[in-house]
C-alpha cells in the first residue's frame, strides 16, 4: 500500500467514527491532570494500541475482561469513580439479552456513581442496551488504525465526523452525531499534512550519526505540523555504556528552555495583569538594598538582555570551597545537617542561610557599558525570578504548576524531578569530579540553579519532548489549549517579536540569530536553545514546532561535537526540505490535474 493510499485509509476510518452520545458534554476530557480514569477492554484481548495512546494524555489503570467459554461475561466490579471516568471498549462483543444481563446491569449501574464512556467496537446495536446518560462510540472496525484514534477523540485531539446510519434507540436515532471542538495535539502520520516520512528518515540518520560521533548518548526529537505530532522518536542510550535505552517518558534538563518554558510564562501573565511593568525600572517593582547598582535596570532590558550585568552569578567562592575531604565546611556537607539542608546532589548538601548573600552579591554587581545592545546573562532571569515571586508571593515553580503545569495536563515536566520522579527515568547529565564529586541526576546541572534550591529562573526544568510541545502548542495556539485560555494572543505576540531594543523577543530568542536553527525559518520564528543540549524553535509561518532533547554535557561540558557537527540546525533543515518537498508535489498534482 503507497503512503496515499494509506493516508485515504486513516481519513476513511476516522471520518466514519461517531460519537453517538454525549450527555452533559463529557468529551472531550478536561483537566487531565486532576482526574482518575480505568480502561476495561471487554474482548479477548487488551487493546495495547488504544492503551499507548490514552497514556499519551493521561495515566489509566487497564484490565481485561475476557468473555467466559459460554458467551456470558462477568459484571464490572469497581469503585466509584467520583472525579474521572471509567471506559469500557467492546471489541466485537455481540451483547443480547438474557446472555449478557448481568453484565449490561453492571454497566448501568455503575453509571450511577461514575462517569461513563464506552466505546464500541463492531455492533452498532450494543448500544441500545445502555442508560441514554452514558456517553456512546460507535467504530464499526477494530484495527490499529481506530485503536489510535478513540482515545484521541476523548482528549480533543480529533473530532467525530460520522452519523448513526440507523436507529439504535429512541434516544440514539438515525443520523445521531456530536462533533466536539479540537483542543489538543493530534499523533498523526507525516503524510496527513502532506509530507514524507520518508523524506523526515534522514533526521534518523542525522541522530545516528551523532550518536557514534559520541556528539550526545542519546536524545528525543519532536516535530509538530498545525496542531498534530507527525514526528517524535526517541534515539540512543541515556549513556555511552548503553545499559539502558531513551524512551518517551524520560525525563531531560532543558537548562535555558526554563527561560522561556516557566520565567517568561510567568512574566507574561503578570504583564496582562499589570502587575509588573516592562518598561520601568526594577526597583519600582522589587525590594533591593539601598546600596543596590542594578536598581534603574528597566525591566525588559533583563528580558532582552540588554542589561549589560556579568553573564553567571557571583557563585565562584562556593564553587570553589566544596573541599576534597569528607565532612562539613560552613557552606556544604556530605550528610544533611540542621545547617545543611539544601540538597544540591548525591551526597552534598548546601547550607541555605547564604542565598541571602548571593542575592546581595548580585544587587550591586557592576554594569558592563559597552555591551549597551546585548550581552547574554543567567544573572538576568535570577532577578526576573526574584521579581516575580515577590509580586506572586510564592515559589516560581508552585505558581507554575498552579497556573499552567498542572491546568495543561503535563504529567513530566517538573522542576526538582526527584521529588516525583524514579531516577532511572531522568536522563544523567555531567560527571563532575570537582564540585559534586559525582554523576549529575536528577538535580540540574546549573550550579546556580541546585546552590538556589533547584528552582531557577534561568535553569532547572525537566521534561520530555511531548510535554514540552504540548506547552509550546498552548503558545502557538494564542494562548489556548485544552479548551483553556492561559494567555492572551497580544501578550504572545508582543513578546515574540523583535521590538524591544535588540534582535531577540522577551525572554524568548529568535531563530534567525541561534546556531542551532535552520536558516530557512522565519523571521517570526522563537524559542530557545539549551547548554545540555536541547532546543526548541516555533515557526507562525509554517505552524510548526520542532524539539531537540539531549544530554551532550554526558560525561563531560566540553564536548561541544553536537555544535560542530550542526546536529540541531541539520535536523530543523530536514524538516523545512520536507515542507518544500510537499509543497512541490502537491503543485504537480494540481498542474497535472489541470
Amino acid at each position: 500500500m503507497s503512503q496515499l493510499e494509506k493516508t485515504y485509509t486513516r481519513t476513511l476510518f476516522e471520518q466514519s467514527i461517531i460519537l453517538a452520545n454525549n450527555p452533559d458534554s463529557l468529551i472531550p476530557f478536561t483537566n487531565t491532570y486532576t482526574k482518575q480514569y480505568q480502561v476495561v477492554n471487554v474482548g479477548p484481548k487488551k487493546l495495547r494500541t488504544f492503551q499507548n495512546h490514552f497514556f499519551n494524555y493521561a495515566h489509566a489503570g487497564n484490565q481485561l475482561y475476557r468473555p467466559k467459554a459460554d458467551g456470558t461475561i462477568n459484571g464490572l466490579a469497581f469503585n466509584a469513580i467520583r472525579n474521572g471516568a471509567l471506559i469500557i471498549t467492546l471489541d466485537h462483543i455481540n451483547l443480547s439479552l438474557p446472555l449478557h444481563e448481568e453484565f449490561i446491569t453492571s454497566i448501568n449501574t455503575l453509571n450511577e456513581s461514575s462517569k461513563i464512556v464506552v466505546v464500541n467496537y463492531g455492533n452498532p446495536l450494543n448500544l441500545s442496551y445502555l442508560d441514554s446518560t452514558i456517553t456512546a462510540i460507535q467504530i464499526f472496525e477494530r484495527n490499529k488504525i481506530t485503536e489510535a484514534l478513540a482515545p484521541q477523540l476523548l482528549f480533543g485531539a480529533i473530532t467525530a465526523e460520522g452519523k448513526l446510519p440507523i436507529e439504535v434507540a429512541k434516544w440514539l436515532p438515525k443520523g445521531s452525531q456530536n462533533k466536539t471542538p479540537i483542543t489538543r495535539l493530534k499523533y498523526t502520520i507525516p503524510e496527513e499534512m502532506g509530507i514524507s516520512s520518508e523524506k523526515l528518515r534522514e533526521i534518523d540518520d542525522i541522530f545516528e550519526t551523532a550518536i557514534r560521533r559520541k556528539a550526545t548518548p542519546g536524545g528525543q526529537v519532536l516535530i509538530a505540523k498545525q496542531g498534530k505530532i507527525i514526528y517524535s522518536k526517541t534515539f540512543g542510550h541515556h549513556t555511552y555504556d548503553q545499559n539502558q535505552s531513551v524512551e518517551k517518558t524520560d525525563l531531560y534538563d532543558v537548562a535555558s528552555i526554563t527561560k522561556t518554558a516557566a520565567t517568561t510564562l510567568v512574566a507574561m501573565q503578570l504583564y496582562e495583569e499589570k502587575k509588573i511593568q516592562l518598561g520601568q525600572p526594577i526597583r519600582d517593582q522589587m525590594t533591593l538594598p539601598k546600596n543596590a547598582t542594578i536598581k534603574n535596570i528597566l525591566l525588559k532590558d533583563l528580558l532582552i538582555h540588554k542589561s549589560g550585568l556579568q553573564r553567571n552569578m557571583p557563585i565562584a567562592t562556593y564553587l570553589n570551597n566544596r573541599g576534597y575531604s569528607k565532612g562539613c565546611t560552613p557552606y556544604f556537607c556530605d550528610i544533611p545537617t540542621d545547617r545543611h539542608a539544601l540538597q544540591v546532589a548525591d551526597n552534598f548538601y548546601f547550607n541555605p542561610t547564604y542565598i541571602d548573600s548571593i542575592y546581595l552579591n548580585v544587587s550591586i554587581l557592576p554594569r558592563d557599558y559597552r555591551h549597551r545592545r546585548y550581552l547574554y546573562s543567567d544573572v538576568n532571569f535570577y532577578l526576573i525570578q526574584q521579581l516575580l515571586e515577590e509580586q506572586i508571593d510564592m515559589d516560581l515553580d508552585d505558581y507554575l504548576k498552579a497556573h499552567f503545569y498542572q491546568p495543561l495536563g503535563l504529567r513530566f515536566l517538573s522542576f526538582k524531578p526527584l521529588e516525583r520522579f524514579s531516577a532511572d527515568v531522568i536522563v544523567p547529565t555531567q560527571v563532575d569530579r570537582f564540585w559534586r564529586k559525582g554523576l549529575v541526576r536528577g538535580y540540574v546541572h546549573d550550579e546556580a540553579a541546585a546552590i538556589l534550591g533547584g528552582v531557577g529562573g534561568n535553569a532547572g526544568l525537566f521534561t520530555n519532548a511531548e510535554d514540552l510541545a504540548v506547552l509550546f502548542q498552548m503558545i502557538l495556539n494564542g494562548g489556548k489549549y485544552g479548551g483553556q485560555q492561559f494567555l492572551q494572543e497580544a501578550t504572545i505576540d508582543h513578546f515574540t517579536a523583535s521590538i524591544h531594543g535588540n534582535h531577540r523577543g522577551l525572554g524568548f530568542d529568535k531563530a534567525r540569530y541561534n546556531y542551532t536553527a535552520s536558516k530557512s525559518a522565519s523571521s517570526r520564528t522563537y524559542g530557545h536553545s539549551g547548554f545540555s543540549g536541547t532546543c526548541v524553535w516555533v515557526d507562525p509561518n509554517e505552524e510548526l514546532i520542532y524539539i531537540f532533547l539531549s544530554n551532550r554535557i554526558h560525561p563531560s561540558p566540553k564536548n561541544d561535537m553536537l555544535k560542530k557537527l550542526r546536529v540541531r540546525q541539520k535536523i530543523h533543515q530536514v524538516i523545512y526540505d520536507a515542507l518544500k518537498t510537499s509543497r512541490s508535489d502537491a503543485m504537480h498534482i494540481q498542474m497535472a490535474g489541470e
